[in-house]
């Protein structure tokens, strides 16, 4: 079934300055570095579905491991390395280890709690009760973290809150549960009201509903 973010959507969100079109040189290691600044020169992250191929993504890849252990918080860097091991290189097992190493120094962030949730998606690795898990925490912290005014989540963290419900609605749906559903077609219209998730939530409910 599709989801409000499929065709665009499987890329991360991102929240960092871009960088000119000329790629940076790799610096001195003489002078202090930041992997991540030099990464962002070779790509600019949020199009980085545009900019790297599988090829690509694995001559990256040391760099992007680089950048996440320099910096272990910087969700950014961790929500890209996921993104090139789950979508271009295809490589369940790398996008676990990825997502879940990100969770452990990061479990507050919205963004990584979505992209372990969709990793236990992927063929392969699936595990629907762990993706129900990862999804069911993301949607408590989100809602703790606003003190339930929805609204006013950052915009990458409603993105990522509004995927957690869409992808809980899934389950839901499976099991009948009308009450889950209209609780969570509550929370996505309370989030963003003309949202396509809301749509998604709605015909799903709409299709139980006798």
């Amino acid at each position: 079934e599709a989801h409000a973010c499929d065709g665009h959507g499987d890329c991360p969100h991102h929240d960092h300055d871009h960088h000119g079109g000329e790629t940076e040189p790799v610096p001195d290691h003489n002078h202090q570095f930041d992997p991540w600044r030099w990464i962002n020169g070779q790509i600019r992250a949020p199009e980085v579905d545009r900019h790297l191929g599988q090829d690509k993504a694995k001559e990256m890849l040391p760099w992007f491991w680089m950048a996440v252990r320099s910096n272990p918080h910087n969700t950014d860097a961790w929500t890209t390395v996921w993104f090139a091991a789950a979508s271009l290189m295809k490589d369940p097992n790398l996008a676990r280890t990825v997502a879940e190493e990100a969770y452990r120094d990061n479990p507050d962030s919205l963004d990584v709690l979505c992209v372990l949730g969709r990793t236990y998606r992927l063929e392969g690795v699936r595990d629907d009760d762990k993706a129900i898990a990862a999804f069911s925490e993301l949607r408590g912290k989100g809602a703790q973290k606003c003190e339930g005014d929805l609204d006013k989540l950052s915009d990458s963290d409603k993105a990522s809150f509004l995927q957690a419900l869409d992808y809980l609605s899934v389950y839901a749906a499976d099991r009948g549960d009308l009450g889950c559903l209209k609780s969570l077609l509550d929370e996505a219209r309370r989030t963003e009201s003309r949202h396509a998730v809301v749509d998604n939530i709605a015909q799903r409910l709409k299709r139980l509903t006798p």
